[in-house]
């Protein structure tokens, strides 16, 4: 289970509570990673509960399913996950596919990461971050 967060928000006298969408679901690993291959797992989240808060990303999936990769090499962690989500808008229903990229390396007590992800988006464009 997971959910997203209460919104409270206030204009002049009128206060609005709106509660965050609701997630269930499920996450397994495939293949146990060793020191040849990595470790595979697949994940499938459906959404339980809408919202009316606004969103603040670009939409919440109906359902997704993703394929994820783990494996360490030579001091470094990598994770890599393919992505396919229902996106709905409206009366429109849309394939979002994604790919993300992770990269961590430990430095002492502190570690160094980042992470590159493309997504499509149900207005048919395309969308890149980084943290």
């Amino acid at each position: 289970m997971q959910s997203e967060p209460l919104v409270i928000g206030q204009s002049k006298d009128q206060t609005v509570v709106h509660e965050g969408d609701v997630f269930a679901g499920l996450q397994s690993v495939l293949f146990a990673g060793d020191e040849s291959r990595p470790t595979v797992s697949i994940s499938y989240v459906r959404r339980v509960h809408t919202s009316v808060a606004p969103e603040l990303d670009v939409g919440t999936f109906r359902q997704s399913t993703s394929i994820l990769l783990s494996e360490d090499i030579k001091g470094f962690h990598f994770d890599t996950n393919g992505i396919l989500a229902e996106q709905v808008l409206g009366d429109v229903r849309r394939a979002q596919f994604g790919q993300t990229l992770s990269i961590s390396h430990s430095l002492g007590k502190f570690t160094i990461s980042g992470e590159v992800a493309l997504l499509t988006t149900i207005r048919q464009g395309h969308t890149v971050g980084n943290l």
